[in-house]
């Protein structure tokens, strides 16, 4: 598990902040999430974006966006969550989901606007820049997710 995380519950979720030095990129991101059960986040809806941008300014965020879980691998413009959730919401920066470029795939919640915006899943090698990521775990009969902390304003999730 990356060290630089923050877990955080919302509707029934645990979100886990991954916000280490580096970053990667979204497959790998997804990768990682999926290894410990989950995906990346799905937003369903403008409060649940706004619980994560407070979470963001809270954590004292200074990268330019978290990779969520929607993309459109294999159908290009038809977007669609990694979990397999329907699409319910969208908050797209404006000229998004960008149609110059057909390899912008996955897509980034900027920093601090909230806006989503595709970009490519994978940046160029010499170009050094990667972004963090919000996995998602939802408690159910399947997956149960053991050894919660309660704090005051967060659960604290261990052996996920």
């Amino acid at each position: 598990m990356p060290s630089d995380t923050v877990k955080r519950t919302y509707n029934g979720k645990c979100l886990e902040f991954v916000l280490q030095e580096g970053g990667r990129d979204w497959d790998l991101a997804e990768a990682n999430c999926v290894k410990r059960g989950g995906h990346l986040v799905t937003i369903q809806d403008i409060a649940e974006q706004n619980f994560i941008l407070s979470t963001l300014r809270t954590l004292h965020f200074s990268g330019k966006g978290v990779w969520i879980g929607l993309t459109d691998y294999g159908h290009e413009s038809r977007f669609t969550w990694s979990s397999g959730e329907r699409l319910t919401f969208t908050h797209w920066e404006v000229g998004q989901p960008g149609s110059g470029h057909e390899y912008e795939d996955c897509v980034l919640l900027k920093y601090p606007t909230g806006y989503w915006s595709d970009e490519l899943c994978r940046e160029f090698v010499f170009s050094g820049e990667y972004d963090e990521w919000i996995c998602e775990y939802i408690a159910n009969s399947q997956r149960k997710l053991i050894n919660w902390e309660y704090t005051p304003d967060q659960h604290n999730l261990e052996n996920m």
